[in-house]
């Protein structure tokens, strides 16, 4: 059974494949979280991608992507969509994400300390929530750059 989803948000940019992250208690992964009652899984990586972003990809929903990949780890079954952003990468973001945190708001969960993107070699330098490095790596394949 599927308890919790995500949404890894990606975008092919000058030759580069760049996935956008968060980062909470010094650790960085996509935004995930577990499924309420009765909420299917497009629905809670959704909800879950819009509250942890605090709301600045409003129109980000995984209901129409090309990949849905079930991952399992020793904490928990999830699936994550892979969701293809089709904007100019702002590599700013987190000024934009530090000023919603802090606004109070009830959009924003406040879970992540700060957001950014990365290219895989850029992530595996990084220290990934759950040891996603495994994971990631099964991603990367489905979302990578063909030029």
């Amino acid at each position: 059974m599927i308890i919790a989803c995500g949404i890894l948000l990606y975008k092919h940019y000058k030759g580069e494949t760049y996935y956008l992250l968060g980062k909470e208690n010094d650790e960085w992964s996509s935004f995930a979280g577990g499924r309420d009652a009765n909420e299917t899984p497009e629905m809670c990586a959704n909800r879950e991608f819009y509250e942890e972003t605090c709301g600045l990809f409003p129109n980000i929903r995984c209901n129409d992507c090309k990949y849905v990949i079930d991952s399992f780890n020793k904490y928990k079954e999830f699936q994550m969509f892979l969701v293809e952003y089709d904007k100019e990468i702002d590599f700013n973001i987190n000024e934009n994400f530090q000023k919603k945190l802090g606004k109070e708001t009830n959009v924003c969960m406040k879970e992540k300390d700060e957001i950014g993107w990365f290219t895989y070699t850029e992530m595996c330098k990084l220290k990934l929530r759950y040891n996603f490095k495994k994971q990631y790596k099964k991603y990367i394949k489905d979302t990578k750059y063909n030029a």
